[in-house]
């Protein structure tokens, strides 16, 4: 994954690591979503019971390297402190086993 050079760990975030410049930020996570589609995480997160995303947030969808993704973007009303946050959720190509 490219982001810019300047985007550095912060080490005092939550897990998984965020890494953040002064022009933006990017956190990493995974979720086990074997009895889930994609539109179920998308739904989830966006209509989180906190409303991070606010009361009308968008879920675009998305092929991303052709992988399947949905964008949630923020309504008017989001949250002051969520900053502009969006979700990307990307399907990830093969089931992961540790």
């Amino acid at each position: 994954m490219q982001y810019p050079a300047t985007w550095i760990p912060n080490k005092t975030s939550s897990q998984p690591p965020r890494y953040e410049g002064n022009d933006g930020f990017f956190q990493i996570s995974a979720l086990d979503g074997e009895k889930w589609t994609i539109d179920q995480v998308a739904e989830n997160d966006a209509n989180h019971k906190l409303m991070p995303y606010g009361t009308a947030p968008s879920i675009t969808k998305l092929k991303i390297q052709g992988q399947e993704a949905r964008l949630i973007t923020p309504s008017n009303d989001q949250p002051k402190e969520e900053k502009g946050d969006v979700k990307l959720i990307i399907k990830f190509p093969f089931t992961y086993t540790n």
